[in-house]
């Protein structure tokens, strides 16, 4: 039910709406009514008002010209999730060759946080899930046997998956370097361990470096750290604080069980698995010190990190209870709906988050105790989607209020960095007005300014979180 309230929600939240007219091949702050541009358009918009290598704007960008109604739009990202929900059936099959623990693998994209509410959100967060989860069925895969062919497939698929946010390097990074250790396995002379190894790296190696020359190069070259992020070399001690320690634990009982493979070869098919969920979790961490990624085990920019952890004690509790428990496999099974339950439910809160928040504008617009005719001031957090929504979503047609005319819609600057640590965005925040400033206007839509305070003579329309009317009205 949450997934598809999620589904049908008509509200693009900042991100998204800037995701949107990047996939247009323009900006969030164009002109009302500007002319559409083309995958090279796409490509420079990306550049400078988004902070992913720009692959789910290309998708977006081919997909928005069947139909640019939100319900299609969100169902772009929703193909990701259902088919990274197969690939973890297919992962719980594999190991188990039994049809009840893949149906229970195939549960695993819910136990983990805010990835229901991401599974729709118009970003390229259920691209980089979906990735992962392949990355950890390629390995299964190429454990099964080496060829060239097999190497050149799932290169070239991780190649088209690197495309989607800058985590998911590094996932195919330690996924690589396993690659090499099967290629080594799989050898018997150097020059076959070069060949195949440069068959399997060429393809990977050019599209990193394509990504770093004509994207990262212009959004975050060095990699500097942002503000809004959580990383560990602000504070150490996130690793121990009490929210994480449940993933925390999992992650030592799957690096446990990685160590102990030697002696323990009933869950060596799982060996790829928990190498690659051990090893990137490692590598978050130290890259977290170093303040280049975020590490967090709740916050939805470390994804695909939390998805490894989670699956891979996942799956290694499902080997456990299948193989302890032969003799009493309703007692295994009854104990595995629990712990599905368990995370399920715990994530509940989670499902819809951004979206209780800040889902009025769409409905609000079409209150009848807006005043007639008002004069509307959008700052620069609300103006993508009243964009979008009056020149390509239901404002088109259902929306008596007259579009642009009606609507003094703020800019707001690239995404970016200029040398050292210092952002144009927050300088540019530093100029926006407060909400009593705008007395001018009849109406203010400000999911942004009313950080601002300053806002006495305003009060909230009537069932809205960022519409606001004069107190008087």
């Amino acid at each position: 039910m949450k997934v598809a309230k999620n589904l049908r929600q008509p509200y693009f939240w900042y991100d998204e709406a800037v995701q949107f007219w990047v996939s247009k091949g323009l900006t969030p702050d164009s002109p009302p009514f500007s002319t559409p541009g083309g995958l090279l358009d796409v490509f420079q918009s990306n550049r400078y008002y988004n902070l992913d290598p720009g692959g789910f704007g290309f998708l977006l960008f081919l997909w928005s010209s069947i139909s640019n109604h939100f319900l299609w739009l969100r169902v772009l990202p929703f193909i990701f999730f259902l088919v990274s929900v197969a690939a973890c059936a297919m992962l719980g099959w594999q190991l188990s060759k039994q049809r009840v623990w893949a149906i229970m693998a195939a549960l695993i994209p819910f136990f983990v946080p805010n990835w229901i509410t991401l599974s729709v959100e118009l970003r390229a967060y259920s691209m980089e899930a979906l990735g992962t989860v392949l990355c950890a069925v390629g390995l299964m895969h190429l454990s099964e046997g080496i060829s060239v062919k097999r190497l050149l497939s799932w290169s070239l698929v991780f190649c088209f998956f690197i495309s989607s946010r800058y985590s998911e390097i590094i996932i195919v990074f330690v996924s690589s370097l396993y690659v090499l250790f099967l290629i080594y396995k799989h050898t018997t002379t150097f020059a076959q361990f070069i060949r195949l190894a440069m068959v399997y790296a060429t393809p990977l190696f050019l599209m990193v470096a394509l990504i770093y020359i004509g994207v990262m190069r212009i959004q975050n070259a060095d990699a500097n750290t942002l503000v809004y992020l959580p990383y560990l070399s602000k504070a150490l001690s996130q690793l121990w604080d009490a929210k994480h320690l449940v993933f925390q634990s999992f992650f030592l009982l799957s690096l446990l069980a990685l160590l102990s493979l030697r002696w323990l070869p009933v869950l060596r098919p799982l060996a790829p698995v928990l190498f690659l969920a051990c090893v990137s979790h490692l590598f978050f961490i130290v890259l977290s010190i170093a303040g280049w990624h975020p590490w967090s085990s709740v916050n939805s920019r470390c994804l695909s990190m939390q998805l490894l952890v989670i699956m891979s004690f996942s799956l290694l509790l499902m080997m456990v209870l299948q193989h302890s428990a032969k003799n009493y496999p309703n007692i295994a099974l009854l104990l595995a709906i629990c712990y599905s339950l368990f995370f399920i439910g715990s994530n509940y809160e989670t499902l819809d988050a951004r979206y209780k928040k800040r889902n009025n504008v769409y409905y609000s617009l079409q209150s009848p105790k807006l005043p007639r005719s008002p004069r509307i001031y959008v700052d620069y957090y609300g103006a993508p989607y009243v964009k979008y929504l009056y020149e390509y979503g239901d404002g088109k047609t259902s929306n008596p209020i007259q579009y642009p005319s009606a609507f003094t819609l703020a800019t707001c600057v690239r995404h970016g960095f200029t040398k050292g640590n210092e952002s144009p965005y927050f300088s540019f925040l530093k100029t926006q007005p407060c909400m009593n400033d705008l007395m001018d206007y009849d109406v203010l839509i400000t999911p942004m300014l009313i950080r601002k305070k300053n806002n006495d003579v305003w009060v909230l329309l009537p069932g809205a979180k960022s519409v606001w009317v004069k107190k008087d009205e």
